[in-house]
């Protein structure tokens, strides 16, 4: 005679969703209360953190009206300097072609008048034997009016016979000879504007995100069970009535010794039929060498 051992059933034993085994007595509520009171501490120290932040963020909201305030200010204050810079800009680039013209011609009347105070120069500093430096000749070959009025004065001259001037050998009397500077006043420009620098803003103010609250751990689904009434008429009984069940409640179900008991018989069961199958099995596989042997 043969025997089929079928495998142990845990269809309705065990939860067909995980995390929890709501179905194995406490097992599966053991770990939901765990989850829940992890939840319950990490959500009051969220509560704690978010108050702190709100106070932190009502800070951030007063330091940066302050910031943008001084940031337009700023901004503000640099472009009105880029328009002056643009405006003055303008103007100086009109200036700049207008020196280049006035220097142009101060350059050719210079050159004029310096070439005739040179050629003059030379003739008296031979005459009287002159010895004249070389920064006379770079300014122009000309003295100043001071200097010439100097030379004036120390020239001496000698008187002859009847008051006939024999002439002077006075080298001041030369030196008051030489030419007097007067050359046009040099153009000028004055220095080329420059464009303002940019602004140094401020470092802009922070706040750090906001914390987020814990998830809540998803309750087990309770178990369904089925009552089922008959009437002692006929055939007008009620059918079977099946209480719904919210997965979506946070409440843990209240479990009684009845369920406790009906869950350890089952699963004692299962063990027992467990424990004989598997000896039965040995027995078979022992059994049958020896058969065949006999």
């Amino acid at each position: 005679m043969a025997y089929t051992f079928l495998p142990v059933r845990t269809v309705n034993y065990f939860s067909p969703s995980p995390p929890y085994l709501a179905g194995m007595g406490l097992w599966g509520l053991g770990d939901y209360a765990a989850d829940m009171a992890a939840y319950n501490k990490a959500y009051s120290a969220w509560k704690t953190n978010h108050l702190l932040w709100e106070n932190e963020k009502h800070y951030y909201e007063k330091k940066l009206t302050a910031y943008n305030s001084t940031v337009t200010t700023l901004t503000s204050a640099y472009r009105s300097a880029v328009d002056a810079y643009t405006r003055d800009k303008a103007a100086w680039d009109k200036e700049y072609t207008a020196y280049q013209n006035a220097i142009s011609s101060y350059n050719t009347q210079y050159a004029i008048i310096k070439r005739s105070n040179t050629d003059k120069s030379l003739i008296i500093a031979r005459s009287y034997g002159l010895t004249l430096p070389q920064s006379y000749w770079d300014r122009g070959a000309c003295l100043t009016q001071a200097e010439h009025d100097n030379y004036a004065r120390l020239c001496q001259t000698v008187k002859g016979l009847m008051g006939t001037g024999l002439g002077s050998a006075d080298p001041n009397c030369g030196y008051k000879l030489l030419p007097v500077c007067a050359f046009p006043a040099k153009p000028t420009l004055r220095a080329q504007p420059q464009p303002p620098a940019r602004p140094v803003l401020p470092a802009s103010p922070t706040l750090r995100a906001e914390p987020r609250p814990p998830v809540a751990p998803i309750a087990p689904p309770r178990p369904i069970t089925t009552v089922t009434t008959t009437s002692s008429g006929g055939g007008g009984g009620s059918p079977a009535s099946t209480p719904t069940l919210d997965t979506n409640s946070s409440t843990v179900p209240e479990e009684t010794p009845q369920d406790d008991q009906r869950r350890g018989m089952i699963m004692n069961g299962l063990i027992i039929v467990a424990v004989l199958g598997g000896g039965y099995l040995v027995y078979r596989t022992l059994k049958k060498p020896k058969a065949q042997a006999a």
